[in-house]
């Protein structure tokens, strides 16, 4: 049956190799069957050798040159159809992109396909059942991978060392001797069961094979020798946390934009960024958002009082009376502006943080994310009801809740259905709260307390815009005189 498939060209040539390329999806994350190289290269490179031999005869109707690339090119093309399909994916979020998605899920892994079958092409009638032609094999295709890179503006896409991802300590080599040189090693280990096929003595082949596992672990001490040397680096510095927060706003990237527009740009991200002077925080914010001026220019803008932008209690109204397309933020929105927590306390939450009793009625106790002090918050019978049904304790209230800049513009889009042209982040539903709590009377250090302010003056820039509002209010009776 063996050598009935394999004097089916059909099958050698465009099925085979297809499939092989497919399933090494599985190879990569979230999968992770590594294991699974060690065959499929095994059997690909047999493939290529059986090409190579059988052209004259069993192929000899085709050009022996066509057989090759084509054997490279279908294995590739299979490879990228299952190891891009993020790219695909990532257009299924708007409408305006989706007509792409038939030229991303075929287009692009028939252009990648392209290098495999050029160097198949190329090494292909060197190939034979040695050691050398392992070499052969695994450094050609390293550089194909080292070249594909290059053309596709240096981004690696889905080399073979990355189906060693999930592997902290394999990986860890990755330091000194970089990517690509990885990528060799990987794929000559991949490769290396070709020498059960070899002309020579079974000890020779066990050797070979017990030299290439131990090569292996030597990396694994390696790797396990410098994750324990970090986390001792770690040990000592235990009492003086860095703590890092991405900050990924939904910013339009170009080019020497004006300069109020830099500075405007600067007071958005540090709004969004929350800084607390007593936490050492590493901020990362998106890369180009300063794009045609320097760190002296930007370090140059003076940072004046925080603007604070805020709902009115007419737009929270008019925000909660149309629909948002994501129902579970909507949600976790207005309980915020009911409640005043945080989005790193509100994603966290648990029913059993949600407590009642007679004294204090409804509260919440929990630990604050950012200041890591115990508060016990009191909560309006209102924020309650907004949850719906109670759940088990242990579960978190907003379950699966995300957040990032794709969210804050489905945020924004609410807004707008809503008739509000704020600039509205979810952090912005804290501000909400503040400035409500004090429009409606609550004294400054209620207010800062309900908040779990540990100084008096953070809270004291609310009271600061409800002066300016009222400034602004007494403005707008105008009369001739």
């Amino acid at each position: 049956m063996v050598e009935k498939i394999l004097n089916n060209r059909i099958l050698v040539l465009y099925v085979l190799p297809f499939f092989l390329g497919l399933l090494s999806v599985f190879s990569f994350q979230p999968f992770n069957f590594s294991f699974i190289n060690f065959l499929l290269f095994l059997i690909f490179f047999s493939l290529v050798f059986y090409v190579k031999k059988k052209s004259q005869s069993t192929y000899r109707k085709k050009p022996f040159r066509k057989n090759l690339f084509l054997l490279g090119f279908i294995f590739g093309f299979g490879f990228y159809l299952g190891g891009v399909f993020w790219i695909t994916y990532s257009l299924t979020f708007e409408d305006s992109f989706k007509f792409l998605i038939p030229f991303a899920l075929i287009l692009i892994p028939l252009f990648l396909g392209l290098f495999n079958g050029l160097t198949t092409l190329v090494i292909g009638k060197f190939l034979d059942y040695n050691f050398s032609s392992i070499l052969l094999f695994a450094g050609s295709f390293s550089l194909s991978d080292y070249i594909r890179g290059k053309v596709l503006s240096g981004f690696p896409w889905n080399v073979w060392g990355y189906s060693w991802s999930w592997f902290g300590e394999i990986i860890q080599i990755l330091n000194p001797i970089g990517l690509f040189a990885f990528n060799l090693i990987s794929i000559s280990i991949f490769t290396i069961p070709v020498v059960l096929f070899y002309k020579s003595s079974m000890k020779e082949k066990i050797l070979t094979l017990a030299f290439t596992f131990l090569f292996i672990f030597l990396i694994y001490i390696y790797g396990s020798f410098q994750i324990n040397k970090n986390k001792n680096l770690l040990d000592n510095f235990n009492n003086d946390k860095i703590y890092t927060k991405i900050i990924s706003p939904n910013f339009e990237l170009k080019y020497n934009s004006s300069i109020s527009e830099i500075e405007e740009k600067l007071k958005k991200l540090i709004r969004y960024s929350d800084p607390d002077k007593n936490q050492k925080t590493l901020f990362i914010w998106p890369e180009g958002v300063f794009s045609g001026y320097s760190f002296d220019e930007v370090s140059a803008f003076k940072q004046g009082e925080t603007e604070r932008e805020f709902l009115t209690l007419e737009e929270l109204q008019a925000a909660v009376e149309v629909d948002c397309d994501m129902p579970k933020l909507k949600t976790a929105f207005i309980f915020s502006c009911l409640t005043g927590l945080r989005w790193s306390d509100i994603k966290k939450l648990t029913w059993s943080e949600i407590q009642q009793s007679k004294d204090l009625g409804h509260y919440i106790r929990f630990t604050q994310q950012k200041t890591k002090g115990v508060e016990t918050q009191p909560v309006s019978e209102q924020a309650i009801d907004l949850l719906g049904e109670r759940q088990e304790p242990a579960e978190r209230v907003f379950k699966d809740l995300k957040y990032s800049s794709w969210h804050n513009l489905k945020l924004q889009q609410w807004m707008m259905r809503a008739g509000i042209t704020k600039s509205i982040s979810f952090h912005c539903a804290r501000h909400t709260y503040a400035t409500l709590q004090i429009t409606a009377g609550t004294d400054i250090y209620t207010v800062s307390k309900l908040l779990g302010h540990r100084e008096l003056k953070t809270t004291q820039i609310y009271a600061k815009i409800i002066d300016n509002k009222k400034r602004e209010a007494a403005n707008k009776i105008q009369i001739k005189l």
